[in-house]
């Protein structure tokens, strides 16, 4: 009878802990001055995960994922992807970057252009590919810089993610 009370017991405490890990279906719409976005369940309010200023910074470090947003004030919008791109390639940490074409699309009304990014992190024993996806969405007083960033391995997993939070970007 006691051994079949730590069983029932063993298997409450482990459906516990499985259900306690799993995380929840709903989204949260964050808002900020100017522009409201919404974020998978897995990820949070972050600090610091941006070397400059960010007006946002969400993200998971369980799973590796991340998401910025940079306002820039109003400017030519080809020239500032391109700079950033530039800027990111040049970076000595990023090893064997690959680029992908400058696209244009829309995101909810608003001009905006894309380009990803694939290429290694960290010292050699230790590195990993990462894959950045940048847009540039073309505000009324500003450009909107969204950065969305995960390893590369992980890619197929996060795209639907990555999708909706774009798509859930608007301005206020």
């Amino acid at each position: 009878m006691q051994k079949l009370k730590l069983i029932l017991f063993s298997c409450f405490l482990l459906i516990f802990c499985l259900y306690s890990c799993s995380y929840s279906e709903e989204w949260t719409k964050v808002e900020k001055n100017n522009f409201s976005i919404e974020m998978p369940p897995y990820t949070k309010a972050m600090e610091n995960i941006s070397t400059n200023p960010a007006a946002l910074e969400w993200g998971s470090y369980f799973k590796n994922f991340y998401i910025i947003i940079k306002e820039h004030n109003n400017q030519n919008i080809e020239a500032l992807a391109e700079n950033s791109k530039q800027e990111l390639l040049s970076n000595s940490n990023f090893h064997k970057a690959r680029t992908s074409k400058t696209r244009n699309l829309k995101i909810n009304e608003q001009n905006a252009i894309e380009w990803i990014i694939r290429g290694g992190v960290g010292r050699e024993a230790l590195r990993e590919e990462i894959t950045y996806h940048h847009y540039f969405v073309d505000g009324k007083n500003k450009i909107y810089e969204l950065i969305l960033w995960n390893w590369t391995a992980r890619d197929e997993e996060f795209k639907p993610d990555i999708d909706k939070i774009v798509a859930s970007f608007q301005l206020l």
